[in-house]
């Protein structure tokens, strides 16, 4: 069975059994910094992490070398393939994950930042060719069903319906029986104890602190990352080298013209020669 990348340029009639890999374009991820120790219980922080709505998105978690990522899918996602030819939906994130960087079709590639896949539009020397690796490409255990989470018959609608009544009146059932039992300082300590919460507002508010400072990195590296992708390059023009060290993206541009003004009010060098610009853009 083929394996295909889907990006935005994907434009292949597909008229047999496929599995698909999205590129980053269409999927959300971030690394789950909070104390996580089971994909059962990363699963059920992914919404909350990501802050996107239950109705529109549908919300998962994988484990990748021991660390966990919340991952979220629109549901209404239109990849323009019928979907009795889908047999798993994939992200490349977890498919690519022994790879540094792909080159794809029409100058683009994907690369990793922080551990994470970005879209470039770029060709690197370095960079594996997507189509080879596709061909003998060992599959990873998570695929996505969203279309199944859609597409709900009402027989199964009742039944989920039925069974999330009984749900909830085993839950009243057991908060009632929770409510007695807890009803002593002691046992709520040893409650927590159980289950290794913060026992202090301090430990708490460090934690806290810790994830607010993950999030405004990510938020910056996206950033600076919309900022060289919109260079808006003319005929002649192409990103010769696209790099990111130690809180640096480096960027060589085969052209005449002087980009500094995209740059203006950010901490960056330039270097302009007679057919190339040079710039290092500092995220801070």
């Amino acid at each position: 069975m083929r394996n295909i990348l889907f990006t935005r340029h994907f434009d292949e009639i597909i008229e047999e059994n496929v599995n698909v890999i999205l590129s980053p374009q269409y999927y959300w991820i971030k690394k789950i910094e909070i104390p996580i120790k089971s994909l059962k219980e990363a699963k059920k922080v992914t919404s909350s992490i990501l802050k996107l709505s239950e109705k529109d998105f549908y919300f998962d978690a994988i484990e990748i070398d021991d660390i966990f990522y919340a991952i979220a899918i629109r549901k209404d996602l239109d990849i323009k393939i019928d979907n009795k030819y889908i047999k798993s939906l994939r992200i490349a994130q977890c498919e690519f994950k022994d790879v540094e960087c792909l080159n794809l079709p029409n100058n683009f590639s994907l690369q990793k930042v922080d551990g994470l896949f970005f879209c470039f539009p770029e060709h690197r020397k370095d960079c594996i060719c997507v189509g080879n690796l596709l061909e003998k490409l060992e599959l990873s255990k998570y695929s996505f069903n969203i279309f199944d989470t859609v597409a709900l018959s009402k027989k199964e609608i009742s039944f989920l319906f039925i069974s999330f009544s009984l749900f909830i009146i085993m839950f009243i059932g057991k908060f009632i029986s929770y409510s007695i039992v807890d009803s002593n300082l002691d046992k709520q300590y040893n409650e927590l104890k159980k289950y290794n919460l913060p026992l202090t507002n301090f430990q708490l508010d460090s934690i806290i602190s810790d994830y607010k400072t993950q999030i405004d990195k990510q938020k910056k590296l996206r950033k600076y990352i919309k900022i060289l992708n919109n260079i808006d390059l003319q005929n002649g023009e192409y990103i010769k080298h696209f790099s990111y060290r130690e809180g640096a993206f480096k960027v060589v541009i085969e052209s005449k013209r002087n980009f500094d003004s995209i740059f203006k009010g950010y901490h960056f060098k330039s270097n302009k020669s007679k057919n190339q610009y040079k710039v290092s853009l500092y995220v801070k």
